[in-house]
């Protein structure tokens, strides 16, 4: 059996999710996933996650406790002890692409997985589990049927929230500068070759963007009270073209989108602290800039 633990924000939730669906698919085996990760909520605003893959479509079930146990320390307290001495040692590992884990038949994985090489093999079945599992709100509903008639609808991510107020975030990840949003845009009609482009805004701080972003494209403020975060990322592959943010969230807004035709404009830099790291998180067909 796969056994993957989910745990953090969305985007890292859907990564792992990816890898343990590709692998149950790949050797043919059951896949379940270990999300005692959300029994206990921090009480910090900008720290707390929630279980949200239960919005989409998702194969697999949800481990028992047996089940973990079993899997994650298959030989009692030796495992326990190595599994706390590799957590000390590759506290930043599994996110470059490993091409040893594809051969893995069974296990418990505890990683990021952030590389679409672990999964894009089942690139369809994995854009089908992450369909809406129930219907949008009336907002959303209304946003999606706007983007159904738009000429060029593009996408843009700024993620504030932990990064900008949090010290330790801020030093790691950092955040990319406005110029790189107002030129992402930019990058986008010239490599198209055309200037209608309409300007969907998405961020988890909507009027700070408000005042310092400027655009000659026109706009439209996606997010807003009533709108849930699941809801966003379905806006988002719904667009014609993304400029993304170093987030998770937004890359997934660009990788659901199937369009072969897709312009997808990212950060240079994904991150401040170990870059090495992170050098297979973006799809080489993606713009870096």
């Amino acid at each position: 059996m796969i056994l993957t633990k989910i745990s953090g924000g969305m985007g890292n939730q859907m990564f792992q999710y990816a890898l343990g669906r590709a692998l149950s698919l790949r050797h043919r085996v059951p896949f379940k996933l270990d999300i005692t990760a959300f029994e206990h909520v921090s009480t910090n605003k900008y720290s707390i996650r929630h279980f949200e893959l239960s919005h989409f479509s998702i194969a697999g079930g949800i481990a028992t406790a047996r089940e973990i146990q079993k899997m994650k320390y298959p030989l009692g307290k030796i495992s326990r002890y190595w599994r706390g001495i590799r957590a000390r040692l590759f506290k930043d590992t599994n996110i470059r692409f490993n091409s040893k884990i594809l051969a893995r038949r069974s296990g418990y994985f505890d990683g990021y997985w952030q590389s679409e090489e672990y999964f894009k093999e089942y690139a369809d079945v994995i854009r089908s589990d992450f369909a809406p599992k129930e219907p949008m709100s009336a907002s959303a509903q209304a946003l999606a049927h706007e983007l159904v008639s738009a000429a060029l609808p593009v996408s843009l991510h700024i993620r504030r929230g932990d990064n900008a107020y949090n010290a330790d975030s801020m030093k790691k990840f950092g955040m990319p500068s406005i110029a790189y949003y107002e030129t992402g845009p930019s990058l986008i009609a010239q490599k198209l070759g055309r200037e209608d482009l309409h300007v969907y805004i998405f961020s988890d701080d909507i009027d700070w963007v408000r005042e310092h972003l400027h655009l000659h494209f026109p706009v439209t403020y996606v997010s807003q009270e009533g709108i849930a975060d699941w809801e966003e990322v379905v806006l988002m592959s719904r667009c014609a073209h993304h400029v993304i943010a170093n987030s998770t969230f937004s890359w997934w807004g660009a990788w659901l989108n199937p369009s072969p035709d897709k312009v997808v404009v990212a950060p240079l830099h994904w991150a401040n602290v170990a870059p090495r790291e992170f050098t297979d998180v973006i799809p080489s067909s993606w713009i870096r800039a």
